[in-house]
């Protein structure tokens, strides 16, 4: 697909940004957070629960950062700046940089000698 194409496309397809995903999504992550600290001091297995319950929170914070790259996260842009940033922090990842190039690739998706 062109990008004139996907603009159109864009233009018709409604996009509303709900605050209740994104305390949903606090939610979780907090309740990530309290299992971890929970399990914390235990042996063997307790350390295997921490690292995939890490694990979960590192893959939901990839999520809500690409989310907040898109501007997808809070129709405010500095709030999808600060999350997207606090988020980049536990994807071991710098968010405007990532931004940048994630945005190029969707500028030039289909086009396959500059994406």
């Amino acid at each position: 697909m062109e990008q004139d194409s996907y603009r159109a496309v864009l233009t018709r397809v409604p996009r509303k940004i709900e605050n209740r995903r994104i305390w949903i999504h606090f939610g979780i992550d907090a309740g990530l957070w309290l299992a971890i600290a929970a399990l914390r001091g235990g042996g063997f297995w307790a350390q295997l629960g921490i690292a995939i319950l890490f694990s979960a929170f590192c893959f939901r914070s990839f999520g809500m950062m690409h989310d907040c790259v898109h501007r997808a996260t809070s129709s405010n842009r500095v709030w999808n700046d600060i999350l997207g940033l606090a988020y980049g922090i536990f994807c071991f990842l710098p968010f405007r940089g990532w931004r940048d190039l994630h945005l190029d690739h969707h500028a030039w998706t289909g086009n396959v000698e500059k994406d």
